[in-house]
């Protein structure tokens, strides 16, 4: 069956967005250099990313928070006291394995709910973490690049959400010093911790994490890029 050219596209609700004002100000030096900045003032925010979550854990409790597909395909939700409550354990747990900004968390997969659990409970904490592309690991053949990454990152926990995908990566790049938790298909011969196992953990000693991230506090590492030299 082919597309009528002739047909005009169904009209969709539209949600009116709220944007902020234009009012860009122009800057130019003697030098050529050209400053763009905003005229409008930075409202409050929050000192770290802690606080919103403690906030609407309070304020709604039941809204959902985080969402996604399961492995047969049926939704997964999480309310934001579910969340709030996950990521203190993690955070616990996180804190026992003596994690810090020289030991911090390498992601290698995607967006997923453990994903996300994983990176907040870390900033809550004040561990940092870096999320990796996952294609340094899936579509590479010598793993490199990724190889590089985490030589410069020197992690002391390195998450992959799939072990199937990502064993080979994983094999070839984590020394076996390191540890590797996996949401699901840990590795056959290689020792991995479920992430179940993180958020089974008490919340035993985060308040007093928590109280010492300042906003200066390391919060998550942009992915390192190894040097590529020229040809």
């Amino acid at each position: 069956m082919t597309a009528n050219p002739q047909a005009k596209p169904s009209a969709a609700p539209l949600r009116q967005v709220r944007l902020g004002t234009f009012d860009a100000v122009v800057e130019r030096e003697p030098s050529g250099v050209i400053h763009l900045r905003t005229a409008q003032v930075l409202p409050p925010y929050h000192a770290t990313l802690a606080e919103p979550l403690d906030h609407w854990a309070k304020a709604a409790p039941e809204r959902v928070f985080l969402a996604g597909r399961d492995p047969q395909g049926e939704w997964r939700k999480l309310t934001y006291a579910q969340v709030h409550a996950h990521v203190q354990r993690i955070g616990a747990a996180l804190l026992r394995r003596g994690l810090s900004a020289e030991r911090p968390i390498a992601i290698l997969s995607g967006n997923d709910v453990e994903h996300a659990l994983l990176a907040l409970a870390a900033m809550y904490v004040g561990i940092p973490y870096a999320p990796i592309s996952p294609a340094y690991s899936l579509m590479s053949s010598d793993f490199g690049k990724l190889r590089a990454i985490l030589g410069l990152l020197t992690p002391g926990l390195v998450f992959a959400g799939d072990g199937r995908p990502f064993a080979r990566a994983l094999y070839a790049t984590v020394p076996d010093d390191i540890e590797l938790v996996v949401a699901r298909n840990p590795l056959g011969d290689r020792t991995c911790t479920p992430f179940a196992a993180l958020v089974a953990d008490d919340a035993a000693g985060v308040a007093a994490a928590r109280s010492k991230v300042t906003p200066d506090s390391i919060a998550c590492s942009p992915q390192a890029r190894p040097a590529i030299p020229r040809r």
